[in-house]
C-alpha cells in the first residue's frame, strides 16, 4: 500500500513539524491511530483518528463520500 505509506510518512513529518513529541502514532489494521487527542490534522487527508482504545474520536466528512 504505497499510498497509505505516504500518508503515514506525511503525518510523521507533520508531527515533527508540530513538535508533538508525545503523540506516538502507529498503523493498526490499516487505521492511523494516535494516542494524543490533540492530533486532528489527519482529518484533512480523510484519515479516521482513534484514541488508544480504538474509540472513534473524529473523522473527515469527505472520507464518507
Amino acid at each position: 500500500m504505497p499510498l497509505l505509506g505516504n500518508v503515514v510518512r506525511f503525518h510523521e513529518a507533520a508531527l515533527a513539524n508540530a513538535k508533538i513529541m508525545n503523540a506516538k502514532c502507529q498503523l493498526i489494521a490499516g487505521v492511523f491511530c494516535a494516542k494524543d487527542r490533540r492530533l486532528n490534522m489527519a482529518e484533512s487527508v480523510g484519515i479516521w483518528l482513534h484514541d488508544r482504545n480504538l474509540k472513534l474520536i473524529s473523522k473527515d466528512r469527505d472520507a464518507l463520500s
